[in-house]
């Protein structure tokens, strides 16, 4: 009987171990799997809100125009205000946080709304930009490239981080950008634009 309680409190103290090792892993990977969903999220948030915007227009005052640090244009899926008509203005911003400069923060904002700005991202010790990519794939850090270009919506958006002298891509955007979307435009969706 001695026998058969010392061969099973070895097993129960081995079965412990393996159980809270096994449940420790869960946790660790179950955090690490939050971080990545979370951040997933927000890259597809960045994507469906610019694949969604409208090449330039006059009568309905859709314009993309961007620089390294802001993008604006005129989407038909906004993360915020869908209560309101679509297509709406948004505006997508790289700027320092308040709190700490070292810090570099993207922020989402509904221009139509006038809603607060939204932080979707934090980047800590990196120089943060937008770069844009056309039909010849001249990676460009503004956009429209000249005033009255053929192209009003780059193909390829990309958020860049430069981080100890080296430059890589932490989201990418692939926007409709066909010149016949110029024609298009006039009724794309069979309904007119708001003015």
């Amino acid at each position: 009987m001695l026998v058969a309680l010392a061969v099973t409190s070895m097993l129960v103290a081995l079965l412990m171990g393996s159980l809270y090792y096994g449940t420790r892993v869960q946790a660790s990977l179950a955090d690490e799997l939050g971080v990545r969903e979370k951040t997933l999220r927000r890259a597809d948030w960045f994507r469906n809100t610019l694949r969604s915007c409208l090449p330039a227009d006059s009568r309905s005052g859709a314009r993309f125009i961007a620089t390294s640090s802001e993008i604006r244009c005129t989407t038909t899926a906004p993360l915020q205000a869908q209560n309101l008509p679509s297509p709406q203005k948004i505006l997508w911003a790289i700027r320092k946080a308040p709190e700490d400069q070292r810090v570099t923060e993207l922020v989402y904002q509904d221009l139509d709304d006038r809603g607060a700005p939204v932080v979707v991202q934090r980047f800590a010790d990196e120089d943060v930009k937008f770069k844009f990519s056309g039909v010849n794939s001249v990676v460009v850090s503004a956009w429209p490239v000249v005033p009255e270009a053929p192209e009003t919506i780059p193909r390829l958006i990309f958020l860049t981080s430069t981080d100890s002298g080296k430059e890589h891509v932490i989201w990418i955007t692939a926007v409709l950008a066909d010149p016949w979307l110029e024609q298009e435009l006039k009724n794309p969706f069979g309904m007119e634009l708001p003015r």
